[in-house]
């Protein structure tokens, strides 16, 4: 079940953390750059972001969880992340499909690595178009998805 994750509760963020770094670990390796924000954040840095995080909590710890933020009509996904023992398991999807229903909004955005294939494979899958492709550091190139909301 997905739920809203509270950031004031320090193990929720302790979770956060150790989940963000094991699956952008991966991440990192994919798109051959390791210096990718989500590795520098720190427990205040999570708890600080001013984003929201919805996960999948099973036998007391986070296995996946998504992060956005709303501006106005639009809402920015700015983390999904998934425990590796949980990959191709749904949880990504499932993730967006809440997030979908609980944020009704004009547009959704998300940057993914270019290389990250399988991340650009599950956005196109919910309706995301990329839209343009910008470098984050010399030869590490994003790609800007976009989804707008179904009629």
């Amino acid at each position: 079940m997905i739920q809203v994750l509270d950031l004031q509760d320090d193990g929720t963020v302790e979770f956060l953390w150790y989940l963000q770094h094991t699956s952008y670990k991966i991440e990192a390796t994919l798109i051959g750059f390791t210096e990718i924000p989500p590795l520098t954040d720190t427990f205040d840095s999570i708890r600080n972001s001013g984003e929201t995080f919805l996960g999948h909590v099973r036998e007391g710890e986070i296995v996946s969880a998504l992060s956005y933020a709303r501006d106005k009509d639009a809402v920015m996904i700015n983390r999904l992340m998934v425990h590796p023992n949980y990959f191709r398991q749904g949880l990504a999807s499932e993730l967006l499909q809440g997030l979908f229903r609980m944020e009704e909004a004009r547009e959704y955005r998300v940057f993914a690595g270019s290389r990250n294939l399988p991340a650009i494979r599950l956005y196109e899958k919910h309706g995301f178009q990329a839209v343009r492709e910008e470098e984050a550091s010399p030869g590490v190139p994003l790609t800007e998805l976009r989804r707008m909301a179904v009629k």
